[in-house]
């Protein structure tokens, strides 16, 4: 009976030593690989399909559309272009796995065009144009039920897919800007704004500058129920710890659905939360430098940054991979180069691997989570 009970023992601890080993990340082991082709995202937005599969719609320099293959790490050309090629276009995945791409430029003048790409047929097909202009730095969120919503500087509008149209979103209203009154259907003016996706389906929307003049906020919250915008105030916000937004931003969504956004400043790093529960933010006092124009994504409770500068370096030190410790609000694992390293897209592919574009050479790196 006795060597049965320690035997169950050995088995449990052996089972859980294992299991653990199994799904804990080391992340000191974390590797980059290089994927030899050259994949050009200064025009094109891409897409992931799936986790193998990046698409790449064209644009006016290179017009056909292309899907990369993870797995296989070919470059397929599809040998078929949007009805008019453009740059800097705003595009999102649909619920039914069609990519929706609007706006873009054409000899630098904005367009409101809009077209369907469907993958099972390798086809663009041309729908009713957006009621507003996009450009690259507007933006653009799939909601909850399916729906789209496109951000410009001063306008907002919803594509339902269903019905194939676009509809107008908020109040039109006129705003203080600089030099005179604007209309704008969003409650302020948004510039590259981060927008996330709030578990609850509301999306948070912050922006780059508070304008004391003005008393410009440009942090608030779209409610697709209301089809509204909701101002959201945030603390001391004319102190440095909002004004960090000015130009050196990033954020991620945590487990819990609260946003974690970060910064540097004049040479000081800043940290807030966003809790969706009270519609507040939470000043967070930041114990390590934050990498400036770095992309973060949130895996296994830890915040993974790629690329940037660090602000507080004698001379340039470029980011190319860190981890932020939430707890302990401090950067861990910190890899630095003397040469320039920018990331524009990163998306998550699965089996615990990231996809990165936009370095200097123009080829993608895989980041390998061991």
């Amino acid at each position: 009976m006795f060597k049965k009970f320690l035997c169950s023992i050995l088995f449990l601890i052996f089972f859980s030593i294992n299991f653990q080993q199994s799904y804990a990340y080391d992340f000191k082991k974390d590797y980059f690989e290089k994927i030899n082709l050259k994949v050009d995202v200064t025009n094109t937005t891409p897409i992931k399909l799936n986790d193998n599969e990046l698409f790449f719609p064209g644009n006016y320099f290179d017009p056909h559309a292309k899907i990369l293959n993870i797995k296989e790490k070919k470059l397929i050309d599809k040998k078929v272009s949007m009805n008019i090629p453009r740059n800097g276009y705003l595009s999102v995945l649909l619920d039914d796995g069609t990519v929706l791409i609007v706006g873009g430029t054409i000899d630098g003048k904005a367009t409101n065009i809009a077209e369907i790409y469907n993958p099972q047929t390798n086809t663009f097909i041309k729908i009713n144009n957006s009621n507003f202009n996009y450009y690259s730095f507007d933006n653009i969120v799939k909601l909850k039920d399916g729906r789209v919503l496109l951000l410009g500087i001063c306008t907002a509008e919803i594509y339902n897919p269903k019905r194939k149209i676009f509809t107008l979103a908020g109040n039109k209203k006129r705003i203080n800007n600089a030099t005179n009154q604007e209309i704008c259907y969003t409650n302020d003016r948004h510039v590259s704004p981060c927008i996330f996706l709030l578990d609850d389906g509301r999306v948070l929307i912050y922006d780059a500058t508070f304008d004391d003049a003005q008393k410009n906020n440009r942090i608030e919250l779209f409610d697709p129920q209301i089809n509204d915008f909701i101002t959201v105030d945030y603390p001391n916000k004319k102190t440095i710890h909002y004004n960090m937004f000015r130009l050196y931003y990033t954020g991620v969504k945590l487990k819990d659905g609260n946003i974690l956004t970060f910064g540097s400043y004049n040479q000081r790093s800043f940290m807030t939360m966003f809790l969706p529960k009270t519609n507040e933010f939470k000043k967070i006092v930041a114990i390590d430098e934050v990498p400036v124009n770095s992309k973060a994504i949130f895996i296994n409770n830890k915040v993974l940054l790629f690329g940037g500068i660090l602000p507080h370096s004698k001379k340039p030190t470029y980011l190319v991979s860190a981890i932020y410790d939430i707890d302990k609000r401090k950067i861990i694992n910190k890899k630095t180069s003397s040469t320039e390293k920018y990331i524009k897209f990163i998306f998550d592919i699965g089996e615990h691997s990231l996809i990165l574009l936009g370095y200097q050479d123009n080829s993608p790196r895989i980041y390998k989570i061991k």
